[in-house]
């Protein structure tokens, strides 16, 4: 009878230890799953998620006619783009603002891929997409990716120069 009580506590440890181990398994696959879009490590590119957080602005002439504001909420990405109206000569450069950056428009499906960051604003009658470069700590280029061709005499508008103005929206 004395045998059995050590194998016993023999058969306990090994139980638990197995148990201990399918735990511990399973929470490096979930804890990772879970953890949400947030990367607060720096990719190839050294950025961040953090580095794109901020109101970012784009002016000509003294007037803003993009404002993208960044924030990070339940450890995502997110934010707002207001827009205003502007002109372009013909190599697509602006050359005039008619009206300033004014409502806020939310941005949706914000993807990271290097220094770069894409999403898409619902407007009226359509989902503009744009991509938002870093060029530096508070610099970056919003471009304005086109869906397809552009008629004939439209011309490509060139990536807009943008600050970041503070570092918390």
């Amino acid at each position: 009878m004395k045998l059995q009580e050590p194998q016993r506590r023999l058969g306990a440890v090994r139980t638990a230890w197995v148990a201990s181990s399918c735990i511990l398994i399973a929470l490096s696959v979930l804890v990772p799953a879970f953890s949400g879009g947030m990367e607060k490590e720096p990719n190839a590119s050294g950025a961040g998620d953090e580095a794109y957080v901020g109101i970012w602005k784009a002016e000509y002439q003294g007037k803003t006619f993009a404002l993208l504001k960044l924030k990070i909420e339940n450890q995502k990405l997110n934010g707002t783009l207001s827009s205003g109206e502007i002109n372009v000569d013909k190599d697509g450069e602006v050359n005039e603002v008619t009206e300033e950056a004014n409502s806020e428009t939310p941005i949706s499906e914000i993807k990271r891929d290097g220094a770069a960051l894409s999403f898409k604003v619902q407007n009226e009658n359509d989902v503009d997409q744009y991509q938002l470069n870093l060029t530096g700590e508070d610099s970056a280029e919003l471009k304005i990716v086109s869906p397809g061709p552009l008629p004939e005499g439209v011309p490509v508008i060139k990536p807009f120069k943008m600050r970041k103005q503070s570092a918390k929206p």
